[in-house]
């Protein structure tokens, strides 16, 4: 996984010139809106590379025999909450 801390805030310091970067309404093109694009795709990009490493794994699991169906679908609904911050087995099977 990357470091996204680290990826935003070199991103952010190397564009500062010492000084604060500050949003007025300016146009996305301008490098303030460059920086917020850049960000977003990579909390986008982010998140993409653990539904896909997630996925991968209860696949592997199945295929190993390690997980039945249910139990499968019940990982897969959970991950495919992703407005729940809190689960509860209950919410599923």
């Amino acid at each position: 996984m990357a470091d996204i801390h680290k990826e935003i805030y070199s991103e952010v310091e190397s564009s500062s010139d010492g000084k604060k970067i500050k949003f007025k309404g300016k146009e996305w093109e301008d490098y303030e809106g460059q920086i917020l694009e850049a960000t977003q795709r990579k909390f986008l990009d982010e998140i993409e590379n653990v539904y896909s490493e997630t996925y991968r794994a209860i696949d592997d699991l199945m295929d190993d025999g390690l997980i039945d169906e249910t139990f499968r679908d019940t990982l897969l609904q959970y991950v495919n909450n992703r407005n729940s911050k809190y689960w509860d087995a209950t919410d599923f099977f």
